[in-house]
């Protein structure tokens, strides 16, 4: 099951998802549709983000993060680079 909960992502002032919940159960089939720019990528990315528990390190600069927390940001940052629709090039640790 994949599911997001209370998602917000915002590019500077512009708030692209706001509170969005969802749940995929196993072999159910989604489909995101939607014009550029309307926060399709963001959607995965924060998600990938919640699913490793990195969501609150998104602004924070890596070389302060502590062993563990670099450790899962570059998780997340691998995860975006196997999975090209989860990467979100505004979000730093994607």
């Amino acid at each position: 099951m994949l599911s997001g909960h209370n998602l917000t992502a915002k590019v500077g002032k512009k708030l692209l998802l706001d509170d969005v919940n969802f749940t995929v159960n196993p072999y159910e089939v989604v489909v995101i549709i939607g014009p550029n720019g309307a926060g399709k990528s963001s959607l995965f990315s924060s998600n990938a983000m919640q699913a490793l528990g990195v969501s609150h390190l998104a602004q924070q600069c890596f070389t302060r993060l502590s062993g563990g927390e670099k450790q899962r940001a570059q998780l997340a940052r691998v995860l975006c680079q196997l999975q090209p629709s989860l990467a979100n090039k505004k979000t730093p640790i994607c």
